[in-house]
């Protein structure tokens, strides 16, 4: 058996959850290339990321198995040392090299495994509308411009993608509240968003990096997030901009149609 750990960088580097989960999950293809005939077991050793406010990232939306890491951490080695040579920049790929598309959904499966109270909220939603005739949209915009210094396409960009389309209603990520709400004006009732409360006041900040949140809140952002990303794997079609979550949202599911913007 070969024994892999992920873990954050550093304390106070500034990255979104799914920056983590994402990279991880090419890290985690990688090593089933390399070691084609070995069991493989991985554990998520995110801790001390300041700006959530938890103790473990993974395991509050995910299991895994903490007795064997604890138990046998001296054979754990940094996935990161086995140099990914997928070169996997998802930031400027226009599409995505079929050996990683389809072999990525088996893997969420095995190593991102909700745990019971996320898997019984996603079914409860999912209950409330048909996935199958819903456009997803994630709507990346505040970290963009705070971290990565980058203008998202404008909101209109989106409005005009969606409405190339057929579809009873559209299911949204927003990372902040005024997007959500001008969403919401366009669209009405046939908008679905879980994301009141949890996501951003302020579009020039993201949720994660507010003054304002407790712990409990941010518990509830990590589990938002995670619920609505599994959900957007499984819509209709999902319309996004560069993004770590969209992007796991998109190896989840080898069949989900999807269109990037600029």
């Amino acid at each position: 058996m070969k024994r892999f750990v992920k873990r954050i960088r550093g304390q106070h580097e500034i990255r979104g959850y799914y920056s983590y989960l994402q990279e991880a999950l090419i890290e985690i293809l990688w090593a089933h290339m390399l070691f084609p005939d070995e069991e493989i077991k991985v554990y998520f050793d995110l801790v001390n990321v300041h700006h959530y406010l938890q103790n473990n990232l993974f395991d509050v939306c995910f299991v895994q198995d903490k007795n064997d890491y604890e138990t046998n951490i001296s054979e754990y080695v940094n996935i990161e040392t086995l140099g990914n040579k997928l070169n996997f920049d998802h930031y400027n790929l226009l599409s995505i090299p079929d050996n990683i598309r389809n072999s990525c959904p088996e893997l969420v499966k095995k190593y991102y495994i909700l745990n019971n109270d996320i898997k019984h909220k996603i079914n409860e939603r999912l209950s409330q509308f048909d996935v199958t005739k819903t456009i997803g949209v994630h709507r990346r915009d505040t970290d963009m411009k705070r971290i990565h210094h980058i203008n998202s396409p404008n909101l209109f960009r989106y409005f005009e993608e969606i409405e190339k389309n057929q579809y009873e209603n559209v299911f949204l990520m927003s990372d902040n509240k005024i997007d959500l709400d001008l969403f919401r004006e366009r669209y009405g009732n046939k908008l679905i968003c879980f994301e009141d409360g949890v996501t951003s006041n302020n579009s020039e900040n993201p949720f994660f990096l507010s003054r304002e949140k407790t712990h409990e809140s941010m518990k509830k952002h990590i589990e938002e997030i995670t619920i609505n990303t599994f959900i957007l794997s499984m819509t209709k079609k999902l319309i996004c901009t560069s993004s770590n979550l969209s992007m796991f949202a998109i190896l989840s599911n080898s069949n989900l149609e999807y269109q990037k913007i600029k």
